[in-house]
């Protein structure tokens, strides 16, 4: 009976290597993941070596941008290529995001823009929406504890995306406040923009009303005359006089 060698893991690894052609070829095994990630890249341009990674090979796409950006990628162009993969715009920007993006790299992607027609201001709607069924649905499968570091994580990357938009972009505070209120963000976030970005009060009613339904409450004193003002059932609050006790503020005399 014939003799089976068998080689050391190693050699079959080189082996298994040296005929990779450069359009990529099966992944090794776990123990090679890195390594084969690094050959993909180093014999393929980025759009090539994504296009390889995650139409045919179906890698995790954090492992992909992080790559990458080992390699010297700038976020948009990384961004781009993935969008020209079998990901969707939407499934591009979200894990952008995710990975540490800067928002400025989704707003300077012609891809984004141009073919898909996202603003930043779309970016915005878009992001708070999606970010917020991100945290519901991990709610829904009971995983509050980790839904609470997501919920911050992700308020963290809103206020990223609105200090973009207002220092790179040129937005106004009232316009960014705007958004996010058209949005249905949550009012948790719309509280750490006021906070984050020291938004006067008044800009803050006046971008979205019905913030002042929760917690957020103002007397008619505080109020511009191009704000709205607020008339009704007063709110008395401890560091607030208003109403002087009646509770109500007179229609005719706010």
């Amino acid at each position: 009976m014939a003799k089976i060698k068998i080689l050391p893991a190693f050699c079959v690894f080189f082996i298994l290597i040296a005929f990779i052609p450069a359009h990529g070829a099966a992944p090794a095994a776990d123990s090679s993941f890195s390594e084969y990630i690094d050959l993909v890249f180093q014999k393929n341009s980025l759009e090539m070596a994504v296009a390889i990674l995650i139409n045919d090979k179906n890698f995790p796409v954090a492992d992909v941008i992080n790559k990458a950006r080992e390699k010297g990628y700038g976020f948009t162009p990384v961004i781009e290529a993935l969008i020209d993969t079998n990901l969707s715009c939407e499934d591009v920007m979200i894990a952008a995001v995710l990975n540490n993006a800067p928002p400025e790299a989704l707003f300077d992607s012609k891809k984004i823009s141009d073919e898909y027609h996202y603003t930043p201001e779309k970016i915005l709607k878009f992001l708070v929406k999606e970010l917020m069924f991100m945290e519901r649905n991990e709610e829904e499968l009971g995983q509050k504890d980790y839904n609470q570091e997501t919920r911050k994580a992700n308020i963290e990357i809103m206020l990223r995306v609105c200090k973009s938009m207002m220092e790179e972009k040129k937005f106004s505070q009232l316009e960014v406040m705007t958004f996010l209120c058209e949005a249905d963000a949550s009012d948790e976030l719309m509280a750490a923009v006021i906070q984050r970005f020291d938004v006067p009060q008044s800009i803050a009613v006046k971008a979205c009303p019905s913030h002042a339904e929760f917690g957020q409450v103002y007397i008619s004193r505080e109020l511009p005359q191009e704000a709205y003002i607020v008339i009704g059932v007063d709110h008395q609050t401890l560091s607030d006089d208003a109403g002087r006790g009646n509770g109500v503020i007179s229609p005719s005399q706010p």
